[in-house]
């Protein structure tokens, strides 16, 4: 049985957030060939200071972020 792991800074709506795992779930169900019941998705969020990249915490890198689509 597959078990798939979401980590993630806070900030998305439970909504969202459901609607990723029920999707991360059916498309490895697809792909591998399970029974979407066989199919484990957990999701982690941290706070944004619990996340860092090239030394900064992604508080401090989304305050300079650039919004918009990822190309």
């Amino acid at each position: 049985m597959p078990m798939v792991t979401i980590k993630t800074v806070r900030g998305q709506t439970p909504e969202t957030l459901a609607r990723t795992m029920r999707e991360v779930s059916r498309v490895v169900a697809e792909n591998l060939g399970y029974d979407p019941a066989h199919v484990w998705v957990m999701l982690d969020e941290m706070p944004d200071d619990h996340f860092m990249v090239a030394g900064k915490t992604w508080a401090q890198l989304k305050s300079t972020r650039i919004e918009g689509p990822v190309s």
